[in-house]
Order: structure tokens, then C-alpha cells, then sequence
């Protein structure tokens, strides 16, 4: 952390300063506005491995947040004693989310896309009472960018409705009022990166030392995802290249689109 050079006179304003920057790593700002959307959290796991996910979703679901929904893909299971850990602490999440993705695999013999949505995580990690939603972009997409439209909801080959994971998510908060945002828009839908929006960001660390209280994220919901350090999920806002330095991992995408959801009128 680098800090400009200022004469304050002052040693309180000095140590003051550092806090504010050290409190300033816990938040990501999406904007310049100072509001901060009181409903919806994000925990950046960071370069995690399964032990300590594991751990960090067993911290934040004692604290009795609304929902939590997990960004990430867990393909592979072994059975080992990691992996078992995990499964355990899965199930026992009351409210919880996990990711799917859409395939188009081609055309069958009458023309008719054949359409697959499958979890992104090995059966085991799946408990029967969580929910799943898409995490896939619209179809041909560039992967360069963070979409600016979602499709709210897919048709599978066998004609089953699947909903995307924010409006997934969004629905286990407040089912009425996602379920009046599914009626009042098509199946592709803009998405309004809010102006000024802003999201509490808590890091791995934090969560893991037990800096995270009940009151931070009682009743809310709770994002896990990659929020750095590195480039993986990071992507440039907009499709030119005047704003190709605007950024936003994935999490904060689907932040977004919660938020959306649970903003419209």
C-alpha cells in the first residue's frame, strides 16, 4: 500500500489515515457513490483450496446469513477426507446455491439446438435441498467481457425452465419479488450495473480470523467468489477499447444482477 507524502501535524491524523485504508481493503467500490447495498456481501475466497472454502462457509453459515451462494466450479471429487469435509459443511447450509452451466451441443436430426444444463460441481457437493442457477454468459459471448444483457432463463432440450444464478439466488431472498421480475421482462434482460453501487467485501483472511460478526451478515446474502489477487474471472467491462481499464470480476457481475433483481420495482 502506497500513501501520498502530507504534512498534517499531527500524529492522530496520521494513524487515522492508515485506518481508513486498512477499513478501505475490506470493501470493493463498483462506483463513486458512498452507498453501499445493505442486502448482498461478497467473501473474495482468493487463491483457495478445499479445506479452507470449507472452513470459510462453515464461519459465515453460523452467523445466519439468508443465502449463500457459491461461485465456484467444484468438478472433482475424491472421496478423501477434504473432500468429505466439504460435503459435510455443505449440507448443513440451510439456504444455498451453486452453479450450473448452459451447453448448446449442436442440432438433433430435426434442427433443434439440444440445449444441456449441468452442475459445474461433482454430485457429492450438491445437497438435495440446495438450488442451482446458470452461471453461463449469453451464447457466443466473448469471454473477454462481462456481458452487458443475462438471460434470465434458459429452456433445456427437454423443455425444463432453468433460472440464472443471480435470479436463483435473488429468489431465495425474496421469492416476490423475483418472481414479479421474471413476470415483468423477456428472457434477456440489460443489466444495470447501478451507478455508484457498491457491495461489502470481505476478504478469505478476514473471514478466517473471525473478523466477519453476525450483525455483518445476518439475514443477507453472502456471494463466495475470486475477487483476486490475479486475473482469473477478471473481465474488462465494456467490448472497446476506450474502456478496456474498467474491470469486474465475476462475483461482482452476478452481484449486480441480484441486485437488480431485488431493486426493481
Amino acid at each position: 500500500m502506497k500513501l501520498a507524502t502530507v504534512s498534517l501535524g499531527s500524529e492522530i491524523c496520521i494513524v487515522s489515515l492508515i485506518l481508513l485504508c486498512l477499513l478501505s481493503e475490506q470493501h470493493s467500490a463498483l462506483g463513486q457513490s458512498s452507498t453501499i447495498n445493505k442486502e448482498i456481501v461478497i467473501v473474495n475466497i482468493g487463491k483457495y483450496n478445499k479445506d479452507s472454502l470449507a472452513t470459510i462457509i462453515k464461519v459465515i453459515s453460523s452467523l445466519e446469513p439468508q443465502v449463500i451462494s457459491v461461485d465456484v466450479a467444484l468438478p472433482t471429487y475424491s472421496g478423501d477426507s477434504t473432500d468429505e469435509n466439504l460435503r459435510r459443511i455443505l449440507i448443513k447450509c440451510k439456504h444455498l446455491v451453486m452453479p450450473s452451466r448452459v451447453r448448446n451441443i449442436g442440432k438433433d436430426y430435426y434442427g433443434k439446438d439440444i440445449i444441456l444444463v449441468g452442475l459445474s460441481c461433482a454430485m457429492p457437493f450438491f445437497p438435495n435441498h440446495a438450488k442451482t442457477g446458470f452461471v453461463s454468459a449469453k451464447q457466443g459471448q466473448n469471454d473477454l467481457y462481462i456481458p452487458k444483457q443475462f438471460m434470465v432463463w434458459q429452456k433445456s432440450y427437454t423443455n425444463d425452465t432453468y433460472y440464472h444464478f443471480s435470479v436463483v439466488t435473488a429468489m431465495q431472498f425474496d421469492s416476490l419479488k423475483t418472481a414479479k421480475f421474471i413476470h415483468d421482462n423477456e428472457k434477456l434482460v440489460n443489466v444495470n450495473y447501478g451507478v455508484g453501487r457498491r457491495f461489502t467485501v470481505f476478504s478469505s483472511s478476514y473471514v478466517l480470523n473471525h473478523g466477519v460478526k453476525r450483525t455483518d451478515v445476518q439475514g443477507k446474502i453472502v456471494l463466495l467468489g475470486f475477487l483476486g489477487p490475479g486475473d482469473d474471472d477478471l473481465f474488462h467491462l465494456y467490448s472497446n477499447e476506450k474502456n478496456r481499464d474498467k474491470t469486474m470480476y465475476g462475483v461482482e457481475y452476478l452481484a449486480n444482477i441480484v441486485a437488480q433483481v431485488l431493486e426493481s420495482r
